[in-house]
């Protein structure tokens, strides 16, 4: 959990935890520290397999980075926001 940025961290451990209670699948974001101290935005994909009695037996998650993703996102909000601005009426 270190690795979770610092604004990320409650909701992240507010999904996983519930992720752990209903054992249903997760899926989420959130920023995630490298190994040279930058963040990357990863996506976090889980699932539980329960065993017989409906306990978690196992569990299968990947997490792939969307950093190019999250950044196109974020330029095209921009875009969005500066069109928006030019194309209101002038008082």
């Amino acid at each position: 959990m270190k690795k979770i940025h610092p604004e990320d961290l409650k909701p992240a451990l507010e999904r996983i935890n519930a992720f752990r209670r209903k054992r249903g699948k997760l899926n989420h974001e959130f920023r995630f520290q490298k190994k040279d101290g930058s963040y990357i935005y990863v996506e976090e994909n889980g699932i539980h397999f329960p065993d017989e009695n409906g306990n978690s037996h196992r569990v299968l998650g990947i997490m792939n980075d969307i950093t190019e993703k999250k950044e196109a996102e974020e330029a095209l909000a921009k875009i969005e926001e500066v069109r928006k601005k030019r194309d209101s009426p002038q008082d």
